[in-house]
């Protein structure tokens, strides 16, 4: 899936991170490469007027025969030639390269970056502009909507053999792979009579998580499930004296089981001494998504819901310090510790399809369940429900 809009707070953009096939990786695009196109030159309003006023000059002094008018059309005619000497030398020798953002997701901004370099040894770039062209857009089509508002980033300038960056914010509408095409670098320099572009194959890729959403009762029930959990498993430990990972050795005290003694360290010290184990945190969260049917525009939706809701369940659980694991028809997640980034947990959210007929794995035995199913939603859509009238009753 993919597709996109443009707008708060933007993401920094990462450098390089490949995701996914292409020759490009997210943060640096591959070489951009030139398109060629029959038409790549287009009269603005002002260069229309021009043109006019060319013509009219020129049936004057041709039906007058007056050596004044016939300068005058030398000049502006000079200035035509002139203008589109200079716009090629503008966009002569100008690489781009597009920055994604490390993380993006549906509904929230998040910042695109296009930097220009400009290779040529001698000669500046003046007045630059780059648009971007997704994967699936008609190219003409898309090339004819380019207006001054749909340009992305601006350039004033960009000295020889150096570069310069510029940023837009796109709002994602749909998890899954969001891909660009094209890049339209164009110029009007240097008398705005002309639009001039080429167009460079920049291929980037950039995977959309899920929206966040809000989720009814959530912190009240993570703080219950986690805090059981700790408890269960810390009696479990003191019962049977044992950790997962050893913190150090500190002196025996009264108290202390035999089985924690480190013999070997307290025969050269002359006095007991013991292992200190880590407190293992015991947080086990498996988030359970079960869809049911997935057939018909509805049951679409509800999926889309139920996948924002286990995506805004796991970065908040993941945030108190569980470990997190997602249960889907015919997929399992790699289990994220509190220590790991979420990202394996939303990227599969991101590229999730089920199919009929594919089962939803088991739980571990040690994980406590958040079940999203479509008792859920519809529980959590009464409780707004309920709340929203309550507000509106006097």
């Amino acid at each position: 899936m993919s597709d996109a809009g443009r707008g708060g707070s933007a993401v920094e953009p990462r450098e390089a991170t490949p995701r996914g096939a292409g020759p490009s990786s997210p943060g640096e695009s591959s070489p951009s490469v030139p398109v060629r196109l029959r038409r790549n030159l287009r009269p603005t309003s002002e260069g229309l007027v021009f043109l006019l006023m060319t013509f009219g000059v020129g049936l004057a002094a041709v039906n007058t025969g007056n050596n004044l008018l016939y300068l005058v059309l030398g000049l502006m005619l000079s200035l035509v030639v002139l203008s589109g000497m200079l716009s090629d030398f503008v966009l002569w020798g100008v690489r781009a390269t597009r920055r994604l953002p490390r993380r993006a997701f549906v509904g929230a901004p998040c910042l695109v970056e296009i930097e220009l370099e400009n290779v040529k040894p001698w000669l500046p770039s003046f007045s630059l502009a780059a648009g971007d062209v997704l994967e699936g857009e008609d190219l003409r089509t898309r090339l004819r909507s380019l207006t001054d508002a749909d340009r992305a980033t601006y350039y004033l300038k960009v000295d020889p053999k150096s570069s310069q960056r510029a940023g837009y914010l796109r709002v994602p509408t749909e998890r899954g792979r969001l891909r660009w095409r094209h890049l339209r670098l164009s110029t009007r320099y240097p008398f705005g009579f002309f639009d001039k572009w080429r167009l460079l194959d920049v291929v980037d890729e950039l995977l959309v998580y899920p929206a966040i959403v809000p989720v009814p009762d959530l912190e009240r029930r993570l703080e219950s499930l986690l805090g059981r959990e700790t408890a269960r498993h810390e009696a479990e430990r003191r019962a049977r004296a044992l950790g997962t990972e050893i913190a150090g050795l500190r002196p025996h005290r009264d108290g202390d089981e035999a089985r924690a003694i480190h013999w070997r360290r307290s025969a050269a010290l002359g006095a007991l001494v013991v292992r200190e184990l880590e407190r293992d945190p015991g947080r086990e969260i498996a988030i359970r998504l079960d869809p049911g049917d997935t057939v018909g525009l509805e049951a679409q939706a509800r999926l889309e819901r139920m996948i924002s809701r286990a995506a805004s369940i796991a970065i908040l659980a993941h945030e108190r310090g569980a470990h997190v694991e997602l249960l889907a028809p015919g997929v399992r997640s790699p289990r994220v510790a509190p220590e790991a980034p979420i990202d394996p947990i939303l990227s599969l959210l991101a590229l999730l399809s089920p199919r009929a007929g594919e089962a939803v794995p088991s739980p571990r035995r040690d994980a406590s369940v958040l079940d999203v199913t479509d008792r859920a939603l519809d529980e959590a859509g009464a409780r707004d429900d309920r709340a929203s009238h309550d507000r509106s009753t006097p």
